[in-house]
């Protein structure tokens, strides 16, 4: 899986895990309204819901709401972390299925870590499959920086894996599990957005969530009360600019309005279609 898939989610995670294109010439020095977008980060401490036990949760994803895509499995646990102490602990396996597999076969696993006081991301790892290609990537976060390292295996054994590894220097940037996490913990009254980075893979994202308000949702049947997230998403450039992010056309979260706080839904129009991720069951750990 892989945003906001791990879970930003599962269709937003899959919209960025499409194969980037090669970079563009060097662009000219920005401008500081170009770079202002740095100021209006939210980077106040979690809100009162940050704290979440150990659970478990399934997702089914479907494409143009008509095909059965695949499945996303994600878990949360409290575990010990050497030279860390406790984190939180999420993993996630993702797998496209049926038809969709014929047509886009894709396989993910992932393991994040993040520090259970101020949910900050600490290590980051997936390793994806997706039509017979075989990606690693490692993400080891700082305070002020995000070092990681990419891996990408040949299909011929004979052949050496291409490891590239670089660092981007911005502040609070997050994986996917510490995005969901701090977002969760904010009251999320209507009109209130969050404006965070946010490193699902090998480099950094602009993501704003604004709560568009509370509603009524049925998921499998059963009424669920819900918050209503719009999500905004932006390429950041390698000169700090912003750059509209042309696979990702909108998408939206409904959170449970419940001592859960986590997606129900997800839905998300990207280049390739429609496509979402609606809960099927959910279940606490402990």
């Amino acid at each position: 899986m892989g945003t906001f898939g791990a879970v930003m989610l599962a269709a937003t995670g899959l919209a960025m895990a499409q194969t980037e294109t090669a970079a563009p010439a060097k662009p000219p020095p920005p401008s500081p309204e170009e770079l202002a977008w740095m100021k209006e980060l939210t980077l106040l401490a979690p809100g009162g819901h940050k704290e979440l036990r150990p659970v478990e949760i399934k997702y089914r994803l479907s494409w143009n709401n008509v095909l059965n895509a695949g499945e996303l499995d994600v878990a949360m646990k409290r575990e010990p972390v050497e030279s860390v102490g406790i984190c939180l602990v999420g993993t996630a396996d993702a797998r496209s299925s049926g038809l969709a597999r014929a047509l886009w076969s894709y396989d993910a696993e992932a393991k994040a870590t993040v520090l259970p006081g101020t949910l900050e991301p600490k290590f980051f790892e997936l390793a994806e499959t997706e039509r017979g290609k075989k990606f690693a990537y490692q993400l080891d976060f700082q305070p002020r920086a995000v070092s990681s390292r990419t891996t990408e295996f040949p299909k011929k054994a004979s052949e050496d894996p291409k490891v590239s590894e670089k660092t981007y220097r911005y502040q609070a940037v997050k994986d996917i599990l510490s995005t969901v996490l701090y977002v969760r913990s904010f009251e999320l009254t209507e009109g209130e957005t969050i404006k965070t980075l946010v490193s699902p893979f090998n480099r950094p994202y602009y993501v704003a969530l604004e709560c568009q308000g509370r509603e009524e949702r049925k998921i499998k049947g059963e009424k669920h009360d819900a918050i209503r997230l719009g999500v905004g998403i932006r390429k950041v450039n390698g000169n700090k600019t912003l750059q509209d992010y042309d696979k990702m056309k909108a998408a939206t979260i409904w959170l449970s309005d419940d001592e859960f706080r986590l997606p129900l839904e997800v839905h998300a129009d990207i280049f390739v279609g429609f496509i979402s991720a609606r809960m099927l069951e959910r279940a606490w750990l402990e």
